[in-house]
This record gives structure tokens, sequence and C-alpha cells, in this order.
């Protein structure tokens, strides 16, 4: 009797046990079916469950957890945005991942001229970050251009000046502020809108010279061009590498003769890699300011 008596303290307490355990599952079947804004995505995502009553409500581990992939430029595997993959290194038809660290975003693409980066292996030499002939690369990208400023002459090539020099004129362009007009005046009258160069009659041609030098380099900022004098030449020199300095010069009278030529440059807007690449000489993130 007291043997069955044990007995049955031992089931009552198996039965409580067995509630407790039946209460904690009901509990967890009714976190199951919480709104799924009140589930710690985190906590999911860190410690993924194997039960199958929880993958069944949120989904297996990886179709409910981001995806983590990202392009690897370098791996030979072609994936987009990526135009093409050899690996790491440049090859003819393809930047390497190394192209990145020298102009972000062209690492895995086709090799172009203009895009910043220089692929020998496609046969470039250089890349100016434009595609034309202009600042410090050609339009291929297959030779360097060393930009040097735009320069002329002018030479009167008259003998002591007289009243005839009075009202010729000598038309010079910087290529960025407007064209001026050089009028030699004796008389203290030019044209409305000419630059007066005055003279007195009867100075030598050294002294013409150097009194038309003088009037170009007192305009200063508003004429970017610089003057000296030589005997009877007047030595013109563009303040900026730029073809926009590739002017010819003109004058009213055939004993004044001048041209004027240079290298080539970037007007604003364009690539460029360093400030000589510009007709405006600033670079400024890559772009002609």
């Amino acid at each position: 009797m007291r043997a069955l008596a044990i007995l049955a303290l031992a089931l009552a307490s198996c039965s409580n046990l067995i509630g407790i355990n039946t209460f904690s599952t009901a509990s967890d079947a009714s976190a199951l079916d919480a709104p799924a804004s009140s589930i710690d995505a985190a906590a999911i995502a860190d410690a993924p469950t194997n039960d199958a009553a929880v993958d069944a409500k949120l989904g297996t581990p990886d179709a409910r957890l981001p995806d983590a992939h990202s392009v690897e430029c370098g791996n030979n595997v072609v994936e987009p945005p990526e135009e093409c993959d050899n690996g790491v290194v440049d090859t003819s038809g393809c930047n390497g991942d190394t192209a990145g660290a020298v102009s972000f975003g062209v690492e895995c693409r086709f090799p172009a001229c203009g895009d910043g980066y220089t692929n020998a292996a496609a046969g470039e030499v250089c890349d100016d970050r434009n595609g034309i002939s202009c600042g410090t690369c050609n339009a291929t990208c297959s030779g360097s251009i060393t930009p040097t400023a735009a320069s002329g002459r002018v030479a009167y090539i008259g003998a002591n000046a007289t009243t005839a020099l009075d009202g010729v004129t000598i038309t010079i362009a910087d290529g960025i502020n407007p064209t001026l007009t050089f009028e030699f005046d004796d008389n203290a009258s030019v044209a409305i809108g000419n630059v007066a160069v005055a003279y007195a009659v009867g100075d030598a041609p050294s002294t013409v010279a150097t009194k038309l030098s003088n009037t170009i380099n007192g305009l200063g900022s508003t004429f970017l061009i610089s003057a000296t004098s030589s005997q009877k030449n007047v030595n013109l020199t563009h303040d900026r590498k730029t073809s926009l300095g590739n002017r010819t010069i003109t004058t009213s009278d055939a004993t004044l003769i001048g041209s004027i030529q240079g290298m080539s440059d970037c007007t604003t807007g364009t690539g460029c890699v360093m400030s000589d690449d510009c007709a405006s000489g600033v670079c400024t993130a890559n772009v002609c300011q």
C-alpha cells in the first residue's frame, strides 16, 4: 500500500513536469505567431535555428539572411556591372583590379582612352582623362604632349618712325579675353575701342618696339600675353599653356608682320590630371575649371 502511494506521488510529479514543458512549448508556438516586425531579425541572423517549425515560419536561414555577396574584380568571373574580368593585372582587353586605385570605377572595364587610367597592356602610354588632342596626352593615349605656351612675334621693319606710322594697327588675341587692336598714335587720337600705342616722330625702330611692348604689358591680367622687345622685334608669349593662344596676328600695314602659334590645351569641363592640361590653368577634381 505504501509502495502504491509512492508510485502515485511520482506520477503526479511527472505530470507537473510534463505540464510545465507543454506550457513552454506553447509559449514558443505563440511567439512564432507574432508579427514579423516583433521578431529580432539580427538575433535570427546571428543565431539561425535548426528548428523545422521556426524555419517554416521564417524561411530557411540562407533564404532569410541578406545577400552578403559583393562583386569582386579580379576573380576571373564577369559579374555586373563589370564589363570584363581577366584577373588582377591589366590585359589588352580589360583593366585589372589595380586600376581602381588610380581611377576609381575603371577596374574590370574595357580600356578606354580618356578614362584616367593608363593601361600599358592595351598600348596606352598616357591618359589625361579626355580623348581629344589637348592637355598632356594625345587623342589616342598613344603619346604624351609637353604643353608649351603659344608664342609669336611682331617686327617693325620701317626706318625711324614718321607720321606714316600714325593709325597703323596690329590686332592680337589671347583667345580668352576680347581681341584687341593696337593703334600707333602720334596725335592722341585713335579709333574707338583701339588701344593707343603712343610714339613720337623720329623714334628709332627699337624705340617703337619698346613702346608697343610696354603697352601690351601694361594691360595686366586683362590681356594674357606678355611682351619683350629686342631691337625692332616684339616677342610675344601667352601667359598660359593653352591652344587658345594659337591665333593669327594681323596688321593694317605690310611694314608690320607677325604670327603666333603654340601647343594645345583643354577648355572648361574637359577631364584633366594637372593644371597644364587646362586653358584656365586650373585643374580641380580632374576637371578643367
